[in-house]
C-alpha cells in the first residue's frame, strides 16, 4: 500500500497508457466499505489487457462493484495503486443511475 509518513494514502488512480494501451495495472489494492472495518479485497496485484475478460463473482454485497468503481475511478475507500487506461478509452456501466 503507499503509505507516507505512516499513513496509508488513498487509492490512487493515473490515467496514462500502460506498456499495452487500454490496459489496467493494479499493485497492492486494498479496498474497504465505507462503512466497516474488514477490506473486501487485501493487497490484490493484477494486470488486465485490452482484449481481456474479467469475471467477479460473489454473493451480494461482497464488493463486486466496489472493485469495478476502484478501477474507474469511482471509489477511493483504501490503498494501492491503479494505472488505467485515459477516459476516453474506458466504458463504465453501473448497475444504478448515477
Amino acid at each position: 500500500a503507499l503509505k507516507q509518513a505512516g499513513v496509508a494514502q488513498p487509492v490512487r488512480i493515473v490515467r496514462e497508457e500502460t506498456r499495452a494501451p487500454g490496459s489496467y495495472r493494479v499493485v497492492d489494492l486494498s479496498l474497504k466499505p465505507r462503512d466497516q472495518e474488514s477490506n473486501i479485497i487485501d493487497r490484490a496485484s493484477f494486470g488486465i489487457d485490452r482484449g481481456d475478460r474479467l469475471v467477479l463473482s460473489g454473493p451480494s454485497g461482497s464488493g463486486k462493484t466496489t472493485v469495478l468503481r476502484a478501477l474507474t475511478g469511482l471509489w477511493n475507500h483504501g490503498t494501492g495503486y491503479v494505472n488505467a487506461p485515459e477516459k476516453k478509452d474506458t466504458l463504465f456501466v453501473p448497475q444504478k443511475p448515477y
